[in-house]
């Protein structure tokens, strides 16, 4: 995750030690939406 100023500029889901599916990627996005926060220019690293 790379957050500046505020904002979420990225965030992955390579952590090193924990593999979060595409699908806990997906609930990531939602929850932040839910809680008003824009993601539309969020780069997303799905590996």
């Amino acid at each position: 995750m790379d957050v500046a100023s505020g904002m979420l500029l990225m965030h992955a889901n390579n952590s090193g030690h924990y593999k979060p599916t595409n699908e806990h990627n997906d609930q990531f996005v939602q929850e932040l939406s839910e809680r008003g926060i824009d993601g539309s220019k969020t780069r997303r690293s799905v590996t």
